[in-house]
């Protein structure tokens, strides 16, 4: 009984691992004009606007937000590939709906990356601590600098 009760417990820590594992992956997706074209899905999940303003380019992404998650969100500015700055960008919820706002230069979109990370999280309390495990959205900007309206 008590080799069976240690192969049981064996067996359980060891799913239990593997389990943890599975679970802490955090998987990476390039946010491109191909990527929204073959995930329909996505296309619904994703709203990229982009307009000339002030000799700028004005982005806003909006993202359906149908789940609480703890969203960080980074634009790396970049110039031939050479970054330049790194900066959080502020979300504005609105409904189901997290939406950012951001200007770079024209030259820069051609290699800088938005990026938005989402992780889900537990509750303790007031304080919400982040588990293992997300996506991360990487948005290219320079694929949707294309039809730019000015």
């Amino acid at each position: 009984m008590l080799r069976r009760t240690m192969l049981f417990w064996t067996a359980g820590l060891v799913a239990g691992a593997c389990s943890t594992a599975v679970s802490a992956l955090t998987v990476e997706i390039q946010v491109d004009r191909q990527w929204l074209g073959e995930n329909n899905h996505a296309s619904k999940e994703f709203q990229i606007d982009v307009q000339e303003k002030d000799g700028l380019l004005a982005f806003e992404i909006t993202r359906m937000a149908h789940e609480q998650k703890i969203r960080l969100s980074k634009l790396e500015v970049r110039l031939n590939d050479a970054l330049l700055a790194e900066a959080r960008v502020d979300e504005l919820e609105q409904e189901r709906r997290v939406v950012y706002a951001f200007k770079v230069s024209k030259e820069a979109a051609q290699s800088s990356v938005f990026e938005i990370a989402e992780y889900p999280f537990v509750r303790n309390g007031e304080e919400e601590i982040g588990l293992p495990g997300g996506v991360i959205y990487r948005i290219p900007l320079k694929d949707y600098t294309e039809k730019c309206r000015g």
